[in-house]
C-alpha cells in the first residue's frame, strides 16, 4: 500500500508493459499530479518524479508512456470511484 495526501491505498500490480522497466526496489521521489495524461506531457517536466495519473479517457499504456516520455521514474494511476480497477492496455 502507499499513502497519498494522507489516504492509504492498496496497490494492484500488473504485468510490465512493453516499454520501461518493472520496479524492483523501494522508490522515493516527488509525486506530481498530471491529470489524465492522455496527451503528451512536456518533455522533462517529470524528470526524476513519480506521475500521479487519473483513471479514464485513454488506456493505461498511453498514460504510462506519456509520463515516461516526460521523464517520470514511476506512475501511479488512481480512480476516484469505489471498487477495483480493471487494468488493461
Amino acid at each position: 500500500s502507499y499513502t497519498v495526501e494522507g489516504m492509504e491505498t492498496r496497490v494492484n500490480t500488473v504485468p510490465a508493459p512493453s516499454f520501461g522497466t518493472r520496479l524492483t526496489s523501494t522508490l522515493t521521489a516527488e509525486v506530481v499530479s498530471v491529470g489524465l495524461a492522455c496527451s503528451p506531457l512536456t518533455a522533462g517536466s517529470l524528470s526524476g518524479k513519480i506521475a500521479l495519473i487519473e483513471r479514464g479517457t485513454c488506456s493505461f499504456a498511453i498514460k504510462a508512456k506519456n509520463a515516461q516520455d516526460a521523464g517520470a521514474i514511476a506512475v501511479v494511476i488512481y480512480s476516484n470511484t469505489a471498487g477495483d480497477l480493471t487494468l488493461g492496455g
